[in-house]
């Protein structure tokens, strides 16, 4: 084929092979030269002649120059081992001229401009399109080279350009081409697949593996709907785990159901709790009327376990108030589910807990009375029996009421 007679890109890469063998040999004067050959738009096969040139800092010198001859092409990529006198590469400016003809042929050797400078760091090297020469460097095929794309890495079989990419500003992204950080990973609306993960072994752990940044489809199970977990390979449960969807975070569990669920025992020198104010267990309670916030209970002889909405004066049953009236929330819950020490009704034993109150039952009620059980289901009312008080009382009212039903604040305190 006539080279003059066709349009032929290349785009090439310039790297720097370390000698092979023991780390006592020294590095050789030779350097890879691998490009990227097309001829109409169509990889290149088959055989050619390549000269490379190493040009001066004046862009018009040659200071060295080697031939190739039958070249192996295929799919467009051709490799070759330049041999270089040391004192050619001394720390001046160099440029490299590549010049291709046909395998065999005595047609003069069609040369790609512009030049291309080898840099302090040369391990790529790309020139800009040129629109003057037959054979030419294209900055836009540079992506075909397997592996170097000047300011990227692609897939070793170029499946995936950009594979990692360095933006101008020095941000670096994996399988990201506008980096928003430092460092930016993932790709955007691609489901069940980790961003990172890292992997480690011993050998009485076995492996553990951090993964992060998983994002399933709603039509899987709640495992691939993490974005950060903890786990080692034959043990039951996941360490760590952060739910995508929710945030929660199971320590011992892949499945919190809330803001932080652990499975095993825990310990602290000190703990605040800012979202309640009472300590309470869970019961379940039957009565005469439902049971609702701020009703005070006793134990049902009936129910093992159970209580019963209070419904007599003076009852030394007494259990204690259901929390969650006037807007104040348990503080901290005790309990063992699917045992008797479980059900649905917080029960407050002690700490401020609003209490339906019946100030007609018994007197008004004012901060610092004791209280009692009262005959009206589920209300308290004031002590003025002091004999029957004895393991009847329910706590001290924190405010008072002059008449009727109503909410009083209660310190719980059995007695």
């Amino acid at each position: 084929m006539n080279p003059r007679m066709t349009r032929c890109a290349a785009s090439a890469a310039v790297i720097f092979a370390f000698c092979a063998g023991s780390a006592a040999q020294p590095l050789t004067d030779a350097f890879t030269y691998q490009g990227y050959l097309t001829e109409s738009g169509v990889p290149a096969d088959g055989l050619r002649d390549v000269r490379v040139r190493v040009i001066d800092e004046t862009g018009a010198n040659i200071v060295d120059q080697q031939d190739f001859d039958s070249v192996p092409v295929t799919d467009g990529l051709f490799t070759l081992q330049v041999e270089s006198d040391p004192q050619v590469f001394n720390g001046d400016k160099r440029f490299l001229l590549i010049g291709f003809r046909p395998f065999n042929s005595i047609a003069n050797y069609q040369f790609v401009t512009p030049l291309q400078e080898v840099t302090a760091t040369p391990y790529s090297l790309l020139a800009k399109q040129s629109q003057t020469a037959t054979f030419a460097l294209s900055a836009q095929s540079a992506q075909s080279v397997v592996g170097i794309d000047g300011h990227s890495l692609d897939s070793s079989n170029g499946s995936i350009l950009d594979a990692v990419f360095v933006a101008n500003n020095g941000f670096v992204g994996i399988n990201q081409t506008n980096p928003g950080a430092p460092l930016s990973i993932g790709r955007f609306g691609v489901q069940n697949e980790a961003l990172i993960n890292l992997v480690a072994s011993s050998a009485t752990v076995g492996a553990r593996l951090w993964t992060m940044g998983v994002m399933g489809d709603t039509s899987a199970d709640v495992d691939d709907h993490f974005s950060f977990k903890i786990d080692d390979t034959g043990t039951p449960d996941t360490d760590f785990f952060i739910e995508l969807a929710t945030g929660n975070v199971g320590i011992g569990t892949n499945a919190p159901t809330s803001k932080l669920q652990v499975e095993g025992t825990t310990s602290t020198h000190i703990l605040t709790i800012t979202g309640g104010s009472d300590i309470a267990e869970p019961f379940t309670v039957t009565g005469a009327v439902d049971p609702v916030p701020g009703m005070v209970v006793s134990i049902d002889a009936e129910s093992l376990g159970g209580l019963t909405v209070a419904d007599g004066v003076y009852d030394t049953k007494v259990a204690g108030i259901i929390s969650g009236a006037g807007g104040v929330n348990v503080g901290l819950t005790l309990s063992q589910e699917g045992t008797v020490a479980d059900g649905d009704h917080p029960v407050a034993m002690a700490g401020r807990v609003w209490t339906w109150c019946d100030a007609d039952a018994n007197g008004p009620i004012t901060a610092g009375d004791l209280l009692t059980t009262s005959g009206t289901p589920g209300h308290a009312m004031k002590v003025s029996d002091r004999d029957r008080a004895g393991g009847a009382t329910i706590g001290k009212a924190m405010s008072s009421l002059e008449s009727g039903k109503g909410l009083v604040l209660v310190l719980v305190n059995l007695q």
